[in-house]
């Protein structure tokens, strides 16, 4: 595991040289479900000094970070106007990089991809090419030591824990059903009004669950464990979908079918004709199918909404000082009991607030997982 920081880089350049240079960029459109634009390059630069430099160029750009792991780096650029903002995820491959920009979603990207990547290959290689070998050489020393943890130095010191309530594991469960009755009622009325629309309901459910999941059941109920959260999260978003099933049959009970039409029999008939697509009845693979790819791509947005805020909270909840005294106890070989018996000694005797170190270790390495994905 890595220190939160690495040796400083030269500075960055400057951003009206970059908005001049970005302006003479040939854009190239595409059209298709989340656009998406590739560049790809070769470098002779280590693992290490590259994905710092691929930092910085991050950082000089104007990015947010997204984490990054032992051969990728994600980062995410704000829309506009015609975007609702892109991905970008560099990947290193024994000095083969591929630079990939994405649209979060829509069908069109209006050049934004093309200049994203081209725009990330002009600042790496400006700032690489601040460095002679005998800077490069230094650094690459000095982030072996940041990544062995070698210069840490466990405080004389640490802040005492904040008081915390007790955790109410009821309310996420039972929170979550109710959301997932409530907004599968919402999706069935809107989709008896206007119809449905590809994947355009499927986002939208991702981002409200991910946000309401977190900010109104996780935080208050102070449940730790993200792996748990995730799986919460997934029994939600299929409830949300069963319930809109329900919803959709209450709706249509009085204007479309008979007043006595049961539920059972309701399910019955969805089995059989499946979904449709204008007149063609897919039958129960068909139905099972789009559920399938449904719940998944739900899951997909919804879990990367709650890991970012949840990386977030964990480690703003948690002193810097205890979140990298637990990651170098982990990285010299402790285990958990071992890491807890060391917090105790420290002050952090309560078992919530060991928890809430560990969900914040959890945090850091979510953040580098994500740019695996």
């Amino acid at each position: 595991m890595e220190a939160f920081s690495h040796p400083p880089l030269p500075s960055p350049l400057a951003q009206d040289a970059l908005k001049k240079y970005e302006a003479t960029l040939q854009s190239t459109p595409h059209f298709a479900w989340t656009p998406k634009h590739s560049e790809r390059f070769r470098t002779d630069l280590s693992r290490r000094t590259f994905f710092a430099i691929a930092q910085r160029t991050v950082a000089t750009l104007g990015w947010s970070e997204g984490g990054y792991n032992e051969s990728q780096l994600r980062a995410y650029r704000e829309g506009g106007w015609s975007s609702h903002g892109e991905q970008i995820r560099v990947d290193f491959d024994a000095g083969a990089v591929t630079v990939r920009s994405e649209s979060i979603q829509g069908y069109y990207d209006w050049g934004r991809n093309s200049k994203n990547a081209q725009l990330f290959v002009y600042a790496f290689h400006q700032i690489a090419e601040q460095y002679d070998a005998t800077a490069l050489a230094a650094l690459d020393r000095d982030l072996e030591r940041a990544e062995n943890w070698e210069d840490y130095s466990e405080p004389k010191s640490f802040p005492k824990p904040v008081a915390r309530g007790e955790r109410m594991p009821w309310l996420l469960f039972v929170g979550g059903a109710v959301l997932a009755g409530l907004l599968g009622g919402l999706v069935a009325a809107i989709q008896i009004q206007f119809g449905y629309f590809l994947f355009a309901f499927e986002v939208a459910i991702g981002f409200a669950l991910g946000f309401l999941l977190f900010h109104a059941l996780a935080v208050p109920s102070r449940m730790a464990g993200y792996a748990h959260l995730l799986k919460v999260l997934l029994g939600v978003i299929v409830l949300t979908y069963a319930a809109r099933e329900y919803w959709t049959y209450r709706l249509l009970l009085d204007t479309l079918t008979p007043a006595d039409f049961p539920f059972t029999d309701y399910l019955a008939l969805r089995w059989e004709k499946g979904f449709l697509f204008g007149d063609i009845e897919t039958g129960w693979i068909g139905l099972l199918l789009i559920w399938g790819a449904q719940i998944w791509f739900t899951n997909l947005v919804a879990a990367g909404v709650l890991t970012s805020r949840l990386i977030t909270h964990a480690v703003e909840d948690v002193p810097r000082e205890l979140v990298e005294f637990a990651l170098y106890q982990l990285h010299h070989g402790k285990n958990e009991p071992e890491l807890r018996r060391e917090l105790a000694q420290r002050g952090w005797t309560a078992s919530t607030d060991q928890d809430a170190v560990l969900l914040a270790v959890e945090a850091v390495w979510a953040a580098r997982g994500m740019a695996g994905q």
